[in-house]
């Protein structure tokens, strides 16, 4: 791994671990994530373990929306247009855990 790539993965790192609240630790993933996917198409001595990294970090940050959203866990609610965003995104979740495997 060249020097460049491993400070700029150690900083990312930093940042998220500094981060002062549970939001902003959410934004600083979601730009990781977009980070990681751009390095994997700069450095191919990176590229799949840097596609795996923003693929994990994607399956969190939805999952934690998921959860936090708590409408899932109502039946009442999985009729509604929210019950249809819950279900597309536990699809989008399942289809991450499939690449998981590939």
């Amino acid at each position: 791994m060249e020097t460049g790539t491993a400070e700029f993965l150690d900083s990312m790192l930093a940042r998220v671990e500094a981060a002062p609240n549970p939001r902003i630790r959410e934004e600083l993933l979601e730009a990781a994530q977009r980070d990681l996917t751009r390095l994997a198409t700069i450095d191919s001595a990176v590229a799949g373990a840097a596609q795996f990294s923003a693929l994990y970090i994607g399956s969190q940050l939805l999952m934690g929306k998921l959860l936090s959203n708590k409408l899932w866990a109502n039946p009442s609610t999985l009729a509604t247009q929210q019950g249809s965003i819950i279900r597309n995104s536990i699809t989008q979740l399942l289809q991450h855990c499939l690449k998981y495997a590939f």
